[in-house]
Formats: structure tokens, C-alpha cells, sequence
């Protein structure tokens, strides 16, 4: 049985389809392997320069998309929680789910 973790797979997976399509938004808009990995590099970065850690936890608040999808895959390969908020909550319902959750970033 393999014990590989999800970051060792996603890594492996990113490196052998580099120059391929990893997603395509519904404008029709592409990403490559490459660039999502360049955006994981950066969120990545980002996470550190404000301190995130692993296990804090990082809120997405938006509509399916890539951009939702690789900050998704960033937030899980640096080893923070991820909390999925939707478009159609209410105010009160974002600023109680944000605050119940903890996240420090949003």
C-alpha cells in the first residue's frame, strides 16, 4: 500500500505534466502545470511573509473557479486548513463563520 502524502503527489504530478493543462477556467481561460505551480510558489511565499503556519487556517470566499481551485491546492500543500466560504452567504454569516473558524487570513 502507498503512503505517499498529497503534497509528495501533487508535486510528482505537477513535474511530470509541466508543460500541460491543469485547468481551464469557464472564460476558457488555460493554466499550465507550470503556472499553477508558479502561483503556488508565490501564495506559498506569501503565507510565510505574514506568518501563516501549519495547521492555521486560511478562508477562500469566492466562486468556483481556477484561481479558487490553486489557491485551494496552495492553502493544502503548505499545511493549512482550509475554510471554503460561499458567494451567496449573507454578511453576518461570513463575519460569524470567519471569526467561529479563526482563520487569520482571509
Amino acid at each position: 500500500m502507498m503512503k505517499e502524502s498529497y503534497v509528495a503527489m501533487a508535486k510528482e504530478s505537477m513535474l511530470a505534466n509541466w508543460d500541460h493543462t491543469a485547468f481551464t477556467d469557464y472564460g476558457g481561460k488555460s493554466f499550465t502545470y507550470a503556472e499553477v505551480a508558479n502561483h503556488i510558489y508565490y501564495l506559498h511565499n506569501l503565507f510565510k511573509k505574514l506568518g501563516i503556519r501549519e495547521g492555521d487556517k486560511i478562508a477562500i470566499y469566492g466562486k468556483n473557479s481556477s484561481h479558487w481551485a490553486i489557491s485551494y491546492l496552495s492553502i493544502i500543500t503548505y499545511k493549512a486548513v482550509v475554510v471554503p466560504i460561499l458567494p451567496n452567504f449573507t454578511a453576518n454569516e461570513l463575519q460569524h463563520l470567519v471569526n467561529h473558524s479563526e482563520s487569520l487570513l482571509l
